[in-house]
């Protein structure tokens, strides 16, 4: 399925996402023992490395209580990656051995406009 994560400022708390619930032929999916991996790569280089790597092994990613209702948590962090188009992707790798790629997606990241505090006179200049 895919999610475009909206527009980020780089240097922000991103907010996550509170919950994800995971379903297969109407039911939960259980995610007892499961690992989840977040990846996030420019969009021009997929080779490039993983800029922004969350997972249930480094406690960025939470699988919620319980993990029989298939629902996972991507905490909020601070994005500090250089601006850019990014694309994403999460990867749950189940006990049963099975890995499958559930979400991906578009994530720009956009630069912090620098404040004038006298922003009213920049624009107007008399010659």
């Amino acid at each position: 399925m895919n999610y475009n994560i909206p527009a980020q400022i780089t240097g922000d708390t991103w907010d996550g996402i509170p919950i994800i619930t995971f379903t297969r032929n109407g039911s939960a999916l259980d995610l007892t023992n499961a690992s989840v991996e977040m990846s996030v790569k420019l969009s021009y280089n997929l080779a490039a490395p993983n800029v922004f790597p969350l997972s249930t092994a480094t406690s960025g990613i939470v699988i919620l209580n319980p993990s029989t209702a298939g629902n996972l948590s991507i905490l909020p962090r601070i994005v500090d990656i250089p601006v850019g188009n990014y694309v994403w992707s999460l990867t749950l790798s189940l006990c049963s051995g099975e890995v499958k790629t559930y979400l991906m997606g578009n994530w720009p990241i956009i630069p912090r406009t620098p404040f004038s505090t006298n922003w009213r006179d920049s624009s107007r200049t008399t010659q």
